[in-house]
């Protein structure tokens, strides 16, 4: 009796963890994303070198996109990580180019990598999958 009531005590302390982390750490919504760029149109010309960015719409609140390197890009959804039932959405800072600035917290967020620099964001950015081809000059972004 006492062993059962051990194994229920375990599992019910693993579950309220569990919970607890969840909610401390508030998943963005899941958005299905499936686009393709074709990077040679002039709307995308900011994507043309390394270090380049844009916003694009899709996923929950729109998508950061960042050129890493001639090869390499990287697509974050631009909603915030700190609460977020408030769809509060992140933008480009336009005087450092490689930080992004949420509009209601001032969480501060990498657009390298998606990880908070500063403020309350308790996560990094939600990132998509990107899918690069040299020969088309087209990047797919998708999850």
């Amino acid at each position: 009796m006492l062993r059962h009531f051990a194994r229920i005590s375990f599992v019910l302390a693993l579950v309220l963890s569990a919970h607890a982390c969840r909610n401390q750490n508030s998943i963005v919504p899941l958005v299905f994303v499936d686009v393709t760029l074709f990077l040679d149109l002039p709307e995308f010309a900011p994507l043309a070198a390394p270090g380049g960015s844009i916003h694009i719409s899709g996923g929950s609140l729109g998508i950061i996109i960042y050129r890493r390197n001639m090869e390499e890009f990287v697509a974050f959804d631009r909603h915030c990580t700190y609460q977020v039932d408030d769809y509060c959405r992140i933008t480009i800072d336009e005087e450092t180019t490689i930080t992004a600035n949420c509009e209601c917290c001032s969480s501060v967020f990498s657009i390298y990598d998606g990880s908070p620099i500063s403020g309350e964001a308790p996560a990094v950015l939600a990132r998509y999958r990107t899918g690069f081809n040299g020969v088309t000059n087209q990047l797919r972004i998708f999850n």
